[in-house]
């Protein structure tokens, strides 16, 4: 489950995947990273950034390129202005919609990591290399 860190004048949302599970999802079932209502249109995805910190918006995630967190998982990191006297609040604040949303594309992406990694295992057995 994602959880949201605050430290010292920085948001943290860290997912509770690693960043090697959304690169592998997004090369192999890119549409285990995104919500789709049924007329197709975008309710919510998950995806990496090109590059910095990663961003959050009401319908997306970006994720930073890189991760220094210990666990490897994928995090965003923001910067809390120094005008805000709760950082808790301003956090719930800003990140609440797009938390909630992936907290439930989290379950769905776990189960599809699982998947691919069956049928790749499956794959790899049929491979012969002569």
């Amino acid at each position: 489950m994602a959880k949201i860190v605050i430290t010292g004048s920085a948001i943290v949302l860290k997912s509770d995947l690693t960043l090697d599970t959304l690169k592998k999802l997004k090369k192999y079932d890119p549409s285990a990273l995104k919500v789709q209502d049924d007329k197709e249109r975008l309710v919510f995805k998950a995806d990496i950034a090109a590059d910095g910190t990663g961003s959050v918006a009401e319908k997306a995630v970006y994720f930073a390129p890189v991760t220094h967190d210990a666990e490897k998982k994928a995090t965003v990191t923001l910067q809390i202005p120094d005008s805000v006297t709760n950082a808790a609040e301003y956090a719930a604040d800003l990140l609440g919609a797009a938390f909630t949303a992936l907290e439930g594309l989290e379950d769905t992406m776990a189960a599809a990591s699982v998947e691919v990694d069956e049928k790749k295992a499956a794959m790899m057995e049929k491979i012969v290399v002569q």
